[in-house]
């Protein structure tokens, strides 16, 4: 059920980065300014140009965790073999997703640092860049959550169905 469950978030992930067009919202139209971190966090991730291959990708290999889960269920003798490939392939769409947000954000950060200066108490624009930076490691701690949860599954699966045996 956590593989099928895994499947059907990502795809839906992966159609809403691939559907998504840009929309840009003005971050002058806010006054708080953690409001302005938000929509200007969410404007650059949005016109990065990597996010609908990557979204269409998602889709892929999350519907293949669907096809391992049902499998699973069956109990059919490919179905490690297809869990095993599945996950391995949302891993690595997982990492080129991270790399392509890390990229982004700092391709970007001329237009990131007076939003983050300014919602910095007190505003102070240089010590922006360590908040950029803080920025980028939520990014990839929140990944990297998501790699071992999808490892804890895969190992959890092989201890459950073990797979078939050898005849002796």
């Amino acid at each position: 059920m956590v593989i099928t469950l895994l499947g059907t978030c990502g795809a839906q992930h992966g159609i809403a980065d691939f559907s998504q067009t840009s929309r840009e919202i003005d971050v002058d139209d806010f006054d708080d300014p953690q409001e302005k971190v938000r929509v200007e966090l969410s404007n650059t991730l949005l016109e990065d140009p990597r996010r609908r291959p990557l979204g269409a990708a998602n889709v892929v290999v999350s519907l293949m965790l669907v096809v391992a889960a049902f499998l699973l269920s069956a109990r059919r003798a490919t179905a490690l073999w297809w869990l095993r490939n599945a996950i391995v392939a949302n891993v690595l769409v997982i990492i080129a997703s991270v790399v392509s947000h890390v990229m982004q954000l700092y391709a970007n950060q001329n237009a990131l640092l007076p939003v983050l200066a300014e919602a910095l108490d007190p505003p102070n624009l240089e010590a922006a860049p360590g908040a950029l930076t803080v920025a980028v490691v939520g990014v990839v701690m929140t990944a990297a959550l998501n790699v071992l949860f999808h490892l804890f599954v895969t190992w959890r699966a092989h201890r459950v169905f073990p797979g078939p045996r050898a005849e002796s």
